[in-house]
C-alpha cells in the first residue's frame, strides 16, 4: 500500500512540475514502466557498464537502470531541473553503483572529466530534442557522440520524428521502435556510431 501511495505522489509531483517546466520536461506524464523497459532491453546489463541518463525527472528510467545495473557498472544521472532532482533523490534509494547530479546536459563534457571519465558505454535519454534549440541540440548530440565508446549505444525517447534528421547526422545506424503503450505513444531511437 505505502509503495502504491508513493508512485502516486511521485506521479503527481512530476505532471505538477512538468507543467510548470514544460520547456524543460517536454512532457506531462512521466515514462511508462512499458516504455522504460522497452529502452532498456537492448543494455547487456551482464557487462561493467557505465551509463549516463540525460533527465531523470522522476527517477523512472533510473530506477529501473538500478534494477538492472550489475554490481560493478556505474549510473551517472543528470537533472537539471531543481524540483525534479529533489524529487528523484527522495524517490530513489542509496546505492555506491549510482551517482546523481544537479547539472545540464548541455555541459556533459565538464561533468565527465570532473569525474574522470572520457567515454562510457551507454546514454539514455529522456530529454525533449524538440522544446532545444538548434545550436543546443548541435552541441548536445556532439557531446554525446564524443563521449560514447565505439561500441557504445544512445538511446533517446521523444514524441516525435522532427529530431530523427538531427539524430541521424551524429549517428549512422538508428533504429526506431514505437511503444504505443507510452501516454503519448513514444518513439525510441537506438543509436550506434557504427
Amino acid at each position: 500500500m505505502k509503495t502504491t501511495r508513493r508512485k502516486a505522489k511521485n506521479g503527481t509531483a512530476f505532471s505538477k512540475e512538468a507543467i510548470k517546466s514544460l520547456k524543460q520536461t517536454g512532457a506531462l506524464t512521466a515514462t511508462s514502466r512499458y516504455s522504460v523497459e522497452k529502452m532498456l532491453a537492448k543494455i547487456d546489463f551482464s557487462q561493467d557498464l557505465t551509463i549516463v541518463e540525460l533527465g531523470v525527472g522522476n527517477g523512472a528510467v533510473t530506477k529501473a537502470i538500478m534494477e538492472h545495473l550489475g554490481p560493478n557498472s556505474r549510473l551517472i544521472a543528470l537533472e537539471i531541473n531543481e524540483n525534479m532532482y529533489r524529487l528523484a533523490l527522495n524517490a530513489l534509494r542509496p546505492d555506491h553503483r549510482v551517482q546523481i547530479a544537479h547539472h545540464s546536459a548541455f555541459e556533459l563534457s565538464d561533468l565527465l572529466k570532473s569525474l574522470g571519465i572520457d567515454k562510457v558505454d551507454v546514454i539514455v535519454s529522456t530529454l525533449p530534442l524538440t522544446m532545444f534549440k538548434k545550436e543546443n541540440n548541435d552541441r548536445l548530440m556532439a557531446q554525446i557522440r564524443a563521449h560514447l565508446k565505439p561500441n557504445g549505444q544512445y538511446i533517446q525517447i521523444q514524441y516525435s520524428p522532427i529530431k530523427y534528421p538531427l539524430i541521424k547526422r551524429y549517428f549512422p545506424k538508428v533504429k526506431i521502435q514505437v511503444a504505443l503503450a507510452n501516454f503519448p505513444p513514444a518513439l525510441l531511437f537506438f543509436c550506434y556510431l557504427r
